[in-house]
């Protein structure tokens, strides 16, 4: 017998493509924000947000981890909990005086959309207790 599971839920429409395709590499998310205009924060000295993350699961974190920190976007910092990790887009003053909250947003899309690009494939198998991960 062959059990497919199926799994529903709900994707930000700017990010949904993007992570479908995370999901498919290997990289399970557990939640995400593509981000929202009328949600512009200041977060620290000189930082601003409007609330794009995505949160991985420990296996995802465990995989994107490198010697010091993660692959992550450029210009994306995580925060690293438990067993997840959460990568957010912060803004600097720089960029909030060059570009509009639209263009920042797109800014953002655009940055995560490539970093995907760049991310190799992993599989995951499990045989006869041992984990084995590939990576092509």
């Amino acid at each position: 017998m062959i059990v497919k599971e199926t799994k529903i839920f709900e994707l930000d429409d700017n990010i949904a493509e993007d992570i479908m395709e995370l999901n498919k590499l290997g990289y399970f998310s557990s939640y995400s924000c593509s981000g929202h205009i009328e949600e512009f924060d200041k977060t620290g000295l000189n930082l601003y947000t409007m609330g794009t993350y995505i949160s991985f699961d420990n296996i995802t974190k465990i995989r994107l981890a490198k010697d010091k920190g993660y692959n992550i976007p450029n210009n994306w910092v995580y925060t690293d909990r438990d067993n997840q990790l959460i990568i957010r887009r912060h803004y600097t003053q720089e960029e909030i005086d060059l570009f509009s909250k639209q263009q920042l947003l797109e800014l953002t899309w655009k940055e995560l959309h490539n970093w995907i690009e760049r991310l190799p494939r992993v599989c995951y198998f499990n045989i006869m207790a041992y984990d084995i991960e590939k990576w092509w």
